[in-house]
């Protein structure tokens, strides 16, 4: 939840960054990670409040979603990011917050971003739903502000690496220019 923390410090201390550069951010959880209601329901109003500390929640594997290649998905999956969760189920409290607390805080909230912005999406991210950067693009109240989506691409294709490949796929997408347009973004950026 990078995009969000940072989406939250720039909202509560508009003058604290020049510039924000949000890469295929996970604003809200998408509709195809979260529970249905009635798990969110229960998770929420009974649960919640009596085991908040266990680790219980439901939870979907975002790696079998992170890059259009099932291969490549499988080898992520067995060499997995060292700072995530390794299977770990999140705790019924810090799913709560994700699904429903944060995602109502933000909704009130993001009309007050006034800090210059910069989204970079794939279009076919299954993890963080590119229709929710799009809803933070329209709702920001500045008018420095810049929504790109990459076609095709998917949650980790756009700033990591391929895992087998040990390649960068850094906004290098074929076909696109991403590298020189965010480049030339970032120093607009800086001048101001």
């Amino acid at each position: 939840m990078g995009g969000g923390i940072a989406t939250a410090i720039a909202i509560q201390h508009p003058n604290l960054f020049a510039g924000l550069i949000l890469v295929c951010p996970m604003l809200f959880l998408s509709d195809e990670m979260k529970p249905r209601k009635i798990v969110t329901d229960f998770l929420q109003n009974v649960l919640a409040p009596l085991v908040p500390t266990w680790p219980i929640t439901p939870s979907k594997n975002t790696n079998l979603f992170a890059y259009r290649d099932p291969e490549q998905c499988q080898k992520y999956v067995q060499n997995p990011d060292p700072l995530g969760m390794h299977g770990l189920k999140p705790r019924v409290a810090t799913a709560v917050a994700m699904a429903i607390t944060w995602p109502d805080w933000l909704t009130k909230h993001m009309c007050r971003l006034t800090t210059p912005l910069f989204l970079l999406h794939g279009d076919s991210d299954r993890v963080c739903d590119p229709v929710l950067s799009k809803r933070l693009y329209d709702a920001a109240n500045i008018s420095d502000k810049t929504l790109k989506y990459i076609e095709g691409a998917h949650h980790l294709e756009l700033l990591s690496c391929t895992p087998g490949r040990g390649e960068r796929t850094v906004l290098a997408i074929p076909g696109t220019d991403q590298g020189g347009k965010l480049e030339n973004r970032t120093l607009r950026i800086k001048k101001k």
